[in-house]
């Protein structure tokens, strides 16, 4: 493979980018400062509810808030969207040359990256736990 940045060859710019969608994905999906984000999400699906007939349904609020919530909250999910938006910014910034390829081929596997090391670190912390 050729390289496109400053002479830095694809593999390396890949596992940058892996690396910076986990962090994304851990501050979108974990981190303190995006919890009042999640906590309102949290909110708008409680009080999306009404009662009918017995029965608390959801309104079409609460469902897209707790569709997005799971979203953020889900660290599989949210790294899906972070890896996306990784490959779609490092193809707009560095024109990579083929981006039918590399976007999806990027955000796949920073999304699995990220994923199988949201895994990981939930293991250290539930071993550390015991």
């Amino acid at each position: 493979m050729t390289a496109n940045v400053d002479g830095m060859p694809y593999w390396l710019q890949i596992l940058l980018l892996c690396v910076a969608t986990f962090r994304l994905t851990r501050l979108v999906s974990q981190d303190q400062i995006t919890q009042p984000i999640r906590d309102r999400l949290d909110r708008w699906e409680a009080e999306g509810r009404v009662d009918l007939d017995k029965h608390r349904v959801p309104t079409r609020r609460a469902r897209g808030a707790a569709w997005l919530n799971e979203m953020l909250s889900c660290g599989w999910c949210s790294s899906w969207w972070c890896g996306l938006f990784v490959a779609v910014a490092w193809w707009a910034a560095v024109g990579v040359p083929d981006p039918l390829l590399w976007v999806p081929v990027v955000a796949l596997t920073a999304s699995a990256f990220s994923g199988v090391v949201v895994l990981v670190v939930a293991g250290l912390e539930t071993v550390s736990d015991d």
